[in-house]
């Protein structure tokens, strides 16, 4: 997404919209290979992670529009340095993520 923004002049809203999208893709694609290498898929995990994407696609852009740019673009910052620092912490425990 940075490289959306700086890169590319894109607006922040613009770019998040354009990240979810390849997020979208780039899952069907690994659940499609996932599939095609004869693996299953676990429905209710599939299920539940699918309905809250879609809850956060129809949530998302209303509560977006009260919330300033700027504080967009701190919150989602944080959120990518807390998914970093998990994910750090469970690679040194030895945790599978």
């Amino acid at each position: 997404m940075p490289a959306l923004v700086v890169r590319l002049g894109f607006g922040l809203r613009e770019a998040m919209a354009t990240s979810m999208a390849i997020v979208a893709i780039v899952s069907a694609s690994g659940l499609l290979a996932h599939l095609a290498m004869g693996s299953t898929l676990d429905v209710p995990v599939a299920a539940a992670m699918g309905g809250a994407a879609v809850a956060g696609a129809l949530a998302g852009p209303r509560l977006a529009a009260g919330v300033s740019t700027r504080l967009l673009g701190r919150a989602f910052a944080a959120l990518v340095v807390l998914v970093a620092v998990g994910v750090a912490v469970a690679t040194v425990a030895g945790v599978g993520v």
